[in-house]
């Protein structure tokens, strides 16, 4: 079972750790900024807010902060338009192909286009792109 970690867990390590790690790109600077908010103060943030604060940190993204919105904080108006299960739900749901019969994914930008339909419960019919995935056998 997994646990949510503690702000210790995500606390930025001490300079006298760094040191004993011997990492020369590693710096307590760039491992996390100060500025990650607690899960409380995240719930009160706009969902674009959270993602442009996020993505400072190294190795975050647009998709992992999207995850985490649709998942932990349970918004309901997100939608993954690079993720590529919801890419490939969508050509199969919506029967979109090339003239050759390949599956058709439709670009981002198409994507979140024929989702403003969707507003504001995109993050629904995501998880149904999800799971028609699931279906193609």
């Amino acid at each position: 079972m997994m646990t949510e970690p503690s702000p210790r867990m995500l606390a930025p390590p001490r300079p006298r750790t760094c040191r004993k790690l011997s990492s020369s790109d590693f710096t307590t600077t760039s491992w996390l900024p100060r500025s990650v908010p607690t899960r409380k103060a995240a719930q009160r943030l706009a969902d674009e807010q959270l993602v442009e604060l996020l993505t400072e940190i190294n190795g975050i993204g647009r998709w992992s902060v999207e995850m985490l919105l649709m998942f932990n904080l349970q918004r309901l108006d997100v939608l993954p338009a690079t993720d590529y299960g919801v890419r490939k739900g969508f050509a199969l749901t919506y029967g979109k192909s090339t003239k050759n019969g390949e599956l058709a994914l439709p670009t981002p930008k198409e994507l979140l286009a024929h989702g403003e339909r969707w507003r504001p419960y995109r993050s629904i019919p995501s998880w149904y792109m999800w799971r028609a995935t699931e279906l193609d056998d």
